[in-house]
């Protein structure tokens, strides 16, 4: 009796320790696939994470290109009215975004649109430029919207205070009379600064402000990783536009040849299409009158066999019949 428990006790040791190397086994087998997953998933999601950055790498630097080049021709249109050089509004940009939420981009379009008044020069177009950022982040507009309506008042100072009444600014009647007076002895300048002088009372600091939110923080830090995009993106630039510039040439090249294979493939198309539909036709008429008849011959068939075996059964039936009766009649005879 002990030596039986012993040996059901080794099996059912054996048996145990057979079951836990399967699951081992299979645990291994899993971790093996989660881990092929995981590094198939890696690489799937880099990939996508690599592509993401190149495109925004070239769309900051074409963002930036393009505020350059309208800068670019505002300067040149007005043949550089504002009296101070390309170079130095970028760098004036480059300053105001360290020091603001605004991007240099945005600075540099709103200053294509300034440079358009050309009664806006030199010391007083810095400091325009100033203003427009202060008075945009107070009234919470766009920098474009703000650089017409201070440009306006600076380039026609008796009409465009008026302009600027309408968003706010106040000014008294003493002001709009010096503006005024100034205007009648060709003093623009002065009336310029009477302007800025204003607007730096109501406005003056508020872009630098800014900066000592929450919201501040995260939008220069965004500037920044979007100025490292930028000269990323104006590194791999040229390769892309000039395989963009390739396609192009291919494109206008073979525009006939494409044209031309699209209406073969497209005659191509049609053909199949009549083919297809005479063929469904046919089955539609011919083929399912042709199947009609096969079937009902069929049936007809079927029919006449089935009656000649009844028939025949019948008739055995009745000979049967007759044969069992014979012989009970002469039985009982």
């Amino acid at each position: 009796m002990a030596k039986h428990s012993v040996n059901v006790l080794i099996k059912a040791r054996d048996e145990a320790s057979r079951k836990f190397k399967l699951i081992g086994g299979s645990a291994l087998s899993m971790g093996s696939m989660i881990r092929k997953a995981a590094a198939l998933a890696a690489v799937y999601f880099g990939g996508r994470a690599i592509k993401r950055f190149i495109q925004d790498s070239l769309n900051a630097f074409g963002i930036q290109e393009d505020a350059l080049k309208k800068l670019q021709t505002a300067l040149k249109a007005t043949g550089g009215a504002a009296g101070l050089s390309q170079a130095q509004l970028e760098k004036l940009a480059a300053t105001l975004e360290k020091n603001t939420k605004f991007g240099d981009e945005l600075v540099l379009r709103m200053m294509s649109v300034l440079a358009t008044f050309k009664e806006i020069k030199g010391d007083v177009f810095k400091e325009t430029t100033r203003v427009i950022l202060d008075m945009s982040e107070a009234l919470g507009t766009d920098l474009q919207s703000a650089a017409i309506q201070v440009g306006k008042a600076l380039n026609d100072p008796a009409k465009g205070i008026t302009a600027l009444t309408r968003v706010g600014v106040s000014f008294t009647e003493q002001q709009k009379e010096q503006i005024k007076n100034f205007i009648k002895v060709n003093d623009l300048a002065s009336a310029q600064k009477l302007i800025l002088k204003e607007l730096n009372s109501e406005f003056g600091g508020q872009a630098a402000a800014a900066v000592n939110t929450y919201a501040g923080a995260v939008a220069q830090m965004k500037n920044a990783l979007g100025s490292v995009k930028e000269e990323i993106g104006r590194a791999i630039a040229p390769a892309f536009k000039r395989m963009a510039e390739q396609i192009r040439e291919w494109a206008i090249q073979n525009t006939e040849a494409i044209g031309r294979f699209a209406e073969k493939t497209v005659s191509a198309l049609t053909l199949v299409k009549d083919i297809f539909a005479e063929t469904l036709r046919y089955i539609k008429t011919d083929w399912l009158q042709g199947m009609a008849w096969v079937f009902e011959s069929w049936i007809k068939m079927i029919i006449a066999s089935v009656k000649t075996a009844v028939t025949a059964a019948m008739a055995g039936g009745r000979a049967i019949y007759k044969a069992i009766r014979g012989e009970i009649a002469g039985g009982l005879i």
